[in-house]
């Protein structure tokens, strides 16, 4: 594995042969972790804003129910310092793993797309990153 890098309040060790960079704008910046062929992405974003009166864990189990709605399978996950729920679907073109999570207070959104072909492909390496996940000390108050 690559040597851990920080984003936001949390770090992650990326995989060997997979890139981090933060991505996206000002306002909205997220990791994009992309493997060398560059046909997937782990994304990490620590979401700017969370439903009014709602703490990290509410937000967690507010997204778990949007899923259910969806009717899609919810699963229960634990992500190094940080747990949460885990879905995953395929659209017309893509495959896609979503992770809503917490540590504390702190709320963070995981998500893995590729193209379906390769469904199943980097589960274990994306688990194994996400295992890798760490609430930065600066935090913990």
């Amino acid at each position: 594995m690559n040597d851990r890098v920080q984003y936001s309040y949390v770090s992650i060790v990326p995989a060997i042969g997979w890139i981090a960079a933060v991505r996206g704008t000002t306002n909205s910046p997220y990791l994009a972790i992309v493997p060398d062929a560059g046909d997937a992405q782990l994304r990490l974003t620590v979401p700017s804003s969370v439903p009014q009166g709602f703490d990290a864990a509410q937000w967690v189990e507010h997204v778990a129910e949007i899923n259910r709605q969806k009717l899609r399978a919810v699963f229960s996950s634990a992500s190094g310092d940080f747990m949460g729920y885990n879905v995953q679907f395929e659209t017309e073109m893509n495959w896609e793993r979503g992770w809503a999570l917490h540590c504390g207070k702190i709320a963070l959104d995981a998500y893995y797309s590729c193209h379906k072909r390769h469904r199943g492909r980097d589960d274990d390496v994306v688990c194994e990153m996400l295992a890798s996940l760490r609430l930065e000390s600066q935090v913990a108050s």
